[in-house]
């Protein structure tokens, strides 16, 4: 059994986390200044006092260390909402992976409606134009055999939208998949699969005492839900500002209250 307490200077510490969403809360992909002033900093502070920080996010792995580069060392990787759990040197805590025949099936019922991306292995698929270095075009499910699938997102451009159709998916497929809108993407993945379900692997596995989350989206609601305590932004949608403790303006802040 790991011990559960950190030694700093004599001092015994407890041994806390801050799992991080990414997109619009840690990594703004779409601003000029990419990262909120101070974040890195506060960060890289944390974990030097013995404290963990990880990623929690619907990206792949790949799709996180492209736009992450050398600016954040994560300590735990939650990935495609949870359906692939990671530890700082990339073993494998969780995976839960879809079968082919519900892809295709999903693939049916919403990807000739909206733009489409499945995960498999550590990289991003696409049918369509492979828009950024981060995806890849295939011409046929074929060329996925005998990878991993973590997930299928569908981008639908509007939130009602997405909420629309997460709704439909969960009604349709029943507890064979977990359906969560996230902004304007709807993201599908394995039945069980969740932010919060993985934060608790991640909370055995690395022996946490006091585990924190952070985000701003629906797919976050069981994170926030789950940790001990929790956080979000004013701009938030409500119901996820419901299920944080703390509205704050950046990670920064977060860190200053675990």
């Amino acid at each position: 059994m790991p011990c559960r307490t950190l030694k700093y200077y004599g001092v015994k510490l407890m041994k806390k986390a801050l799992a991080s969403d990414f997109d619009n809360t840690l990594f703004f992909m779409f601003q000029e200044e990419t990262y909120r002033p101070g974040d890195r900093e506060a960060i890289r502070a944390f974990q030097a006092q013995g404290g963990l920080f990880g990623i929690s996010t619907g990206r792949s792995l790949t799709g996180v260390r492209q736009a992450t580069g050398d600016n954040v060392a994560y300590d735990f990787y939650i990935l495609a909402n949870g359906s692939l759990v990671l530890d700082k040197h990339l073993r494998t805590l969780q995976k839960k992976v879809v079968p082919m025949s519900l892809v295709r099936s999903l693939y049916d019922r919403y990807g000739k409606l909206e733009n489409s991306v499945i995960q498999a292995g550590d990289t991003v698929y696409t049918f369509g134009p492979a828009d950024n270095p981060m995806q890849t075009h295939i011409d046929d499910f074929e060329e996925l055999d005998g990878k991993d699938i973590y997930g299928i997102s569908f981008y639908t451009g509007s939130e009602d939208r997405a909420k629309e159709m997460a709704g439909d998916a969960q009604q349709h497929y029943g507890r064979t998949i977990e359906a969560y809108a996230n902004t304007v993407v709807l993201d599908i993945v394995g039945a069980g699969c969740s932010k919060g379900q993985a934060l608790e692997t991640v909370r055995q596995a690395l022996a946490l005492e006091r585990v924190g989350a952070i985000g701003d989206s629906y797919n976050d609601i069981s994170m926030l839900e789950s940790a001990d305590i929790s956080f979000t932004f004013s701009y938030a949608p409500q119901p996820v500002q419901a299920s944080a403790g703390h509205i704050v303006g950046s990670v920064r802040e977060a860190l200053t209250l675990l």
